[in-house]
């Protein structure tokens, strides 16, 4: 996965959950719609924290499967952690004790990085549970949205939008702006996150659609896309309420795709032609707050310079981290030496004017990736050994740029932690514990080791 997506902005949600990153018309209402940053004023430390030698403090062994299944959605709350499954959703103490299970019509496809202020998430399910040994991928019949509370467990409501005759089938699904709005190829619907009454659905007869959404608080954006996929004129628009449009920003024309990255601040990412594989060839920072959008920058990923990747089946963008005024995005895996050891760096851009105010290099023959912010200070990120090294969770200065392991984890466990991959699985760090969640299972490639759905790691 976020999620950061996203998912995106990670971090503590109001509610005390941790978060692991469309025609032309002016109207989303069923009526007309067819269809982080350092502190100046902190005292400093000039003491580092020691790190910590850590040690694997639970477990869950993945599902056994006949091919691919989706398992998309991991939350860290006061009270412990929520981890999708195969087919259903299950709260743990921290221990790792069930304390609920919740089970689901089918595949858990797509899942809501951010949390309302009082631990609600959206789930976007498959109508019926797969059978035989063929993959499923997350956008395979993916028709249902739930609606969960993760505190108690309990479905609040479970909907599906009709288009014509035909149920409509969706990519991703966001939560902002009191809606929980789902998005696809054929179009965009949202609900009433009080009580589930439908908002907005598409139409067949619609040449605009509603791509993917993104959603923070109060805020809900959507990624509208008018014409065929090959010609087609993607506009940004900021959703109020009662699904009107607030504002809206007329991307360039000759984008292939585009996702909404973060809603607040107003994060787009576009692929114009990108040939590195990533799916990503630039993103866009925008000033929603009149009517007609503004650009405020533009960041070019370099055809692959940064290992930010965006996935069309999934419609979202992994491995950065958004703060307060600032983007964080490592670089590919590069040469730093004459010895030929590659290593990487996290780069620091400001919002504003997209320059650069810093980076943050891995030790030799490791990798960076950016996890979530610890409060809107310090960056977090996950330390991936290519060698002998062992991974670590570690802190990164924002002004001085110095990286400071805080957990080292054990190197005997190179296997299963290297098998959750950041930007694509969700990995927090939340209460001093690092936690790594699978977004898909699959038929063991190796049965002499053991696969993890979860795996949380703390102090030894």
């Amino acid at each position: 996965m976020i999620l950061v997506s996203v998912v995106t902005a990670l971090g503590l949600a109001g509610g005390g959950v941790w978060l692991f990153t469309q025609g032309s018309g002016n109207s989303h209402s069923s009526a007309s719609h067819g269809s982080g940053k350092g502190s100046a004023n902190r005292p400093k430390n000039s003491s580092k924290p020691k790190p910590v030698n850590g040690r694997l403090l639970l477990s869950l062994a993945e599902p056994s499967v006949p091919a691919q299944r989706p398992t998309s959605g991991m939350w860290v709350t006061e009270q412990g952690f929520v981890k999708t499954g195969l087919s259903k959703v299950t709260g743990y103490d921290p221990t790792g004790g069930r304390k609920w299970e919740l089970p689901l019509d089918g595949e858990i496809c797509s899942a809501s990085r951010h949390a309302t202020s009082d631990n609600k998430v959206a789930l976007l399910v498959r109508g019926s549970k797969a059978t035989g040994d063929v993959g499923i991928s997350a956008v395979d019949h993916c028709t249902d949205v739930v609606l969960l509370d993760l505190g108690t467990g309990k479905k609040l409501w479970q909907k599906q939008a009709r288009s014509g005759d035909q149920t409509v089938e969706f990519r991703q699904v966001a939560i902002g702006g009191n809606a929980v709005a789902a998005g696809g190829t054929r179009g965009g619907a949202a609900w009433s996150l009080n009580d589930g009454k439908e908002l907005w659905k598409p139409k067949p007869e619609d040449t605009c659609h509603d791509d993917n959404y993104g959603g923070d608080g109060g805020k809900l954006v959507a990624m509208r896309r008018c014409g065929e996929l090959e010609h087609a004129q993607y506009s940004v628009q900021t959703l109020r309420p009662n699904g009107a449009v607030a504002s809206k920003f007329m991307l360039p024309r000759g984008i292939k795709d585009a996702y909404v990255v973060s809603a607040a601040p107003l994060i787009v990412a576009v692929d114009a032609n990108d040939s590195s594989g990533n799916g990503v060839s630039d993103l866009m920072t925008i000033d929603d707050s009149a009517g007609d959008g503004k650009l405020r920058a533009k960041f070019s990923m370099g055809n692959g310079r940064y290992a930010v990747k965006c996935t069309y089946d999934s419609q979202s963008c992994g491995n950065l981290v958004v703060g307060k005024e600032s983007l964080y995005l490592p670089t590919s895996e590069h040469q730093t030496n004459q010895d030929g050891i590659p290593s990487n760096e996290i780069v620091k851009f400001d919002l504003s004017n997209g320059r650069v105010k810093g980076k943050a290099a891995s030790p030799e023959a490791t990798w960076l990736s950016p996890m979530n912010m610890d409060g809107e200070d310090h960056l977090i990120a996950y330390q991936m050994s290519i060698g002998d090294i062992n991974n670590a969770v570690v802190s990164i200065d924002p002004e001085a740029f110095t990286v400071t392991p805080l957990l080292k984890l054990s190197g005997n466990s190179h296997h299963s932690l290297n098998r959750f991959s950041p930007g694509a699985d969700w990995l927090l760090w939340a209460h001093n514990r690092l936690y790594l969640g699978r977004e898909s299972i699959n038929k063991p490639y190796d049965e002499k080791h053991q696969d993890y759905l979860v795996e949380v790691w703390g102090a030894g």
